[in-house]
């Protein structure tokens, strides 16, 4: 996978050596400029408080048909771990398949929404999410 093949709504399975415990994680490309950011994709909401339990997107596993079961993006934390290269180091091994494919059009639109409302991202990264998704074709 070259970098240029990343546009904001991809979906990949990477190895995510920084979370605890190491594993394979879903991750959804948030936005690529000025840096490469994306949310984690987990298996059940996070419900850490009632701002963060508000920013959990149903994947459902009927529009997403790699997914085993229904799954959640956590929109309430950004993440910036993996570079363009990273991505494409681990695509060119075929560690574990990646990418994935692309959020359904009312995932998108869902992720959307929970960045107009955010309480825990900043505007910056609200406005970096927001102007990423809105280049998405519907």
């Amino acid at each position: 996978m070259a970098a240029t093949d990343l546009v904001p709504g991809k979906i990949l399975h990477l190895w995510c050596d920084f979370t605890i415990p190491p594993k394979d994680k879903f991750i959804v490309i948030a936005c690529l400029s000025p840096e490469l950011l994306f949310f984690f994709v987990n298996t059940a909401p996070n419900h850490f408080n009632s701002d963060v339990a508000k920013q959990q997107v149903l994947l459902p596993r009927k529009d997403h048909a790699f997914l085993g079961h229904d799954s959640y993006i956590d929109c309430s934390e950004l993440r910036n771990d993996f570079t363009a290269q990273d991505i494409e180091r681990q695509t060119d091994q075929l560690k574990i398949g990646s990418p994935k494919g692309m959020i359904s059009h009312q995932v998108k639109q869902e992720i959307i929404e929970s960045m107009k409302w955010s309480r825990t991202l900043g505007p910056r990264h609200q406005s970096l999410v927001l102007s990423a998704f809105g280049d998405i074709a519907t």
